[in-house]
């Protein structure tokens, strides 16, 4: 993309002056409110409704004190292996398709045809939502480009580790959501709805997403069930989470359960703003705090309805008791601000900084060096349970 197609596409900032600071306020609320999501997720993470109404019943414990598909797998296999190295932090949470894929040897050579090959040998049927919680920084960063360029960058991304249709679409309607409430584009139900539906059918009329590997012995009915309607519907269209059941002990990690859920609380939210004209800065935590307490793959689930509703409402509406406790939200709200710099939206020029590197400036670990750090984590993990039991070590934030 040139500066002059960029320069265009980010020409609704000039509408108003109060359109660039909304715009900010929106893609600072998106990355921070994902990270919330996810944060007070892990109180309930792989719980059953049942339990979390249970061990937290008064709803009070939680307190907190234009990507290259072959770069962005370059870079995933090292968090895989070694995490985020300008933190220090190990990998956490890695999803089983994400592993197999990742770890096996000719990956970085086709990224999307060794998790073609490796979703063809599940039958053609997980369709997990790894590839989903990590792409809301795409609609962030696609927010001076098209809708079908935002896509194809999504699609690309996802299909270095998720190439089922589902997991592709759902990725797709997530950056074209937050894309478009970034632009002021979307504003009501019927806003989401239509976006929706753009989407799917974008995803549908091409042959390559609907069947990887474009196999020709497939049938028709083989490649289309993947975007079966009425599977489709009764998660985008959700009326309430009892019908989504999120914590389903089968399908907790599916793509649709947490697309669906993010979706749901966007719409609550645009419910509860409709005819309002000062939003409750309560209302991000109550929304949060009703998904969560569903169970199931909780912080997945808070990730992307966080990006979702983050985006919606904005950083000034995020509860400031929770962002203000995030673990090196001072680091995070750096690497927004060289975002916003990156994408033309503030002025100024962003200089290569040492920990955006893919090893994080400070070079890769021996084995030795690695072992070293997972024993340090499993010794704190362990007294930190053995201390204060189970409930104990989820307040911890160790995890």
């Amino acid at each position: 993309m040139t500066k002059e197609s960029a320069d265009q596409g980010l020409s609704f900032l000039e509408l108003h002056p109060f359109v660039r600071q909304s715009v900010l306020d929106k893609i600072y609320g998106s990355m921070i409110g994902s990270a919330l999501g996810d944060t007070v997720g892990l109180y309930t993470e792989f719980l059953p409704k049942y339990a979390c109404e249970k061990i937290y019943a008064d709803k009070k414990p939680f307190s907190l004190v234009d990507p290259l598909p072959q770069d962005f797998a370059a870079r995933l296999q090292i968090w895989i292996e070694q995490g985020l190295r300008a933190l220090d932090r190990p990998p956490c949470g890695i999803g089983a398709l994400v592993g197999s894929v990742v770890s096996n040897s000719a990956y970085l050579k086709d990224p999307a045809d060794c998790a073609t090959q490796r979703w063809i040998k599940t039958h053609r049927h997980v369709a997990p939502n790894g590839s989903l919680m990590r792409n809301h920084s795409i609609g962030l960063m696609s927010v001076g480009l098209s809708e079908e360029q935002a896509w194809k960058i999504a699609t690309d991304i996802s299909r270095t580790t998720h190439v089922d249709p589902r997991c592709v679409v759902s990725c797709c309607i997530s950056v074209g959501l937050i894309r478009g409430m970034l632009r002021g584009e979307i504003l009501t139900e019927k806003d989401v709805d239509l976006a929706i539906e753009r989407a799917y059918d974008w995803v549908l009329f091409r042959p390559e997403l609907m069947n990887p590997g474009l196999d020709e012995e497939l049938t028709e009915w083989e490649i289309e069930r993947h975007l079966e309607r009425k599977e489709f519907e009764r998660h985008v269209y959700a009326n309430d989470f009892e019908e989504l059941k999120l914590d389903s002990n089968r399908e907790m990690g599916y793509v649709y359960k947490c697309l669906g859920s993010a979706i749901l609380t966007l719409r609550y939210a645009m419910r509860a703003t409709k005819n309002s004209v000062v939003i409750s800065h309560t209302l991000f935590e109550t929304l949060m705090m009703d998904l969560i307490m569903e169970g199931g793959d909780a912080d997945t689930n808070g990730a992307v309805a966080g990006a979702l509703l983050g985006a919606y409402l904005g950083y000034s509406n995020l509860p400031q008791h929770w962002s203000n406790g995030l673990a090196h939200k001072d680091w995070l709200m750096s690497k927004i601000e060289r975002l916003t710099i990156a994408l033309g939206i503030v002025d100024g020029n962003v200089a290569d900084m040492k920990d955006e590197a893919s090893d994080g400036g400070k070079g890769l670990m021996t084995r030795a060096e690695d072992k070293e750090r997972r024993d340090k984590e499993d010794k704190a993990r362990r007294e930190a349970e053995k201390a204060k039991g189970l409930a104990g070590w989820m307040f911890s934030g160790k995890k």
